[in-house]
C-alpha cells in the first residue's frame, strides 16, 4: 500500500526544492506524476509544474487530458491522463512516497512492458492494481 509522506511545514522566504515528488490524482488515485523544478507551494499550481513519470512519459502520452503542460495552463484545466478527472480540485497536491520495494517492482514492470503497445500496458496496470474486470481463468468462482 502507498503511504502518504507527512509534509514538513514550508517555510515561506526559504527555497527548498520540491522537484521529483510524487503526486497521486485525487480523482482516480493512480501515481503517474511528479513535480518540476518550476514546483512552488506558496504560487498558484499551474501546468509546467508537474510532469508524468517513466514509463509514461516515454510513452509520449499527453501531460493532461486536453491541455498543454505550460505556465498557461491552470490547475481547473489540469486533468488526469489516466482518467481524465481533475488531478487536485483544490490546487493542494496529494504528494506520495514509494517504498523501496515499489520502485523495484516498478523497474521490473518496465522492463516487461517494454515493447507492447498502450492498451496491453493499460489492460496490465489494470489487472495489477485490481482494477480490471476480468476474471483470471485459473480463478474458481469460490475463490472469487
Amino acid at each position: 500500500m502507498v503511504k502518504k509522506k507527512k509534509v514538513k511545514k514550508h517555510t515561506p522566504g526559504i527555497k527548498e526544492t520540491m522537484a521529483g515528488r510524487s503526486v497521486k490524482c485525487e480523482s482516480c488515485g493512480a501515481v503517474i506524476y511528479e513535480t518540476t523544478e518550476q514546483y512552488d507551494p506558496d504560487k498558484p499550481l499551474t501546468g509546467d509544474m508537474l510532469r508524468l513519470l517513466e514509463p509514461y512519459r516515454s510513452y509520449n502520452w499527453p501531460t493532461y487530458d486536453g491541455s498543454l503542460d505550460s505556465s498557461g495552463t491552470p490547475r481547473f484545466q489540469m486533468f488526469c491522463t489516466m482518467c481524465a478527472g481533475y488531478i487536485t480540485a483544490t490546487g493542494e497536491l496529494s504528494f506520495v512516497d514509494l517504498e523501496p520495494w515499489q520502485g523495484a517492482v516498478l523497474a521490473m514492470a518496465e522492463k516487461v512492458m517494454a515493447g507492447r503497445s498502450e492498451d496491453e500496458v493499460i489492460d496490465h496496470c489494470g489487472v495489477v492494481a485490481g482494477v480490471s474486470g476480468k476474471m483470471s481463468s485459473k480463478m474458481s468462482s469460490a475463490e472469487v
